[in-house]
């Protein structure tokens, strides 16, 4: 029952507040004027998926934000990306429904491995739901952009590039590739990316 488990799809409580790459930073990576703010709307999007993509693809949060998951008992649990900061709070449903929050001796924040881990063998009964038990918690690299490592930001910039060139989806023998991305990609390779 207490064994370490992979978590449902987590939800974003608290997200990012800046990108690690500014519009000015990508507009000089596309050779656009910066007086020109014809595609700023656009690249303001294509700043925040490509940040979203690099994160799927490299399973590594580059910005901190608070997540949430929900489970059905209280167990050890690997979380989907890390890095791991920390568990603000684990709450449960007791055996009476009424929510309780879980003693922080019972449990522990593994940041080498993104897990929460159990401690002991003895834990309170949870009433039976799928929501029974929440853990919020912190993961992410950095608080600011200019603390994220170039080479994620490259990356991020290469997508808004390869988004941007390819926008309205023609498909021709001159086609931005995502080449460079890819190669980023798998140097700080995680298991999820291909």
């Amino acid at each position: 029952m207490y064994t370490l488990t992979s978590t449902p799809i987590p939800e974003e409580v608290t997200g990012p507040t800046l990108e690690p790459v500014t519009l000015i930073e990508a507009k000089d990576h596309l050779n656009l004027s910066q007086n020109d703010g014809t595609h700023d709307d656009i690249l303001t999007q294509y700043i925040a998926a490509s940040r979203q993509q690099l994160e799927t693809d490299i399973n590594y949060a580059l910005l901190v934000r608070t997540m949430r998951v929900k489970l059905p008992e209280i167990a050890s649990v690997r979380f989907p990306m890390g890095p791991l900061i920390s568990i603000t709070s684990v709450t449960y449903f007791d055996a009476n429904n009424a929510q309780q929050t879980l003693s922080t001796s019972l449990y522990s924040a593994d940041t080498a491995t993104s897990c929460m881990r159990l401690i002991g063998d003895t834990f309170p009964s949870v009433y039976d739901r799928w929501d029974a038990v929440t853990i919020n918690y912190t993961i992410g690299k950095a608080t600011t952009a200019a603390a994220v490592p170039a080479l994620y930001k490259s990356a991020v910039l290469l997508l808004v590039g390869y988004y941007f060139e390819n926008r309205d989806m023609l498909q021709n023998d001159l086609i931005y590739r995502a080449d460079a991305y890819e190669r980023i990609c798998r140097l700080l390779h995680r298991s999820t990316y291909p």
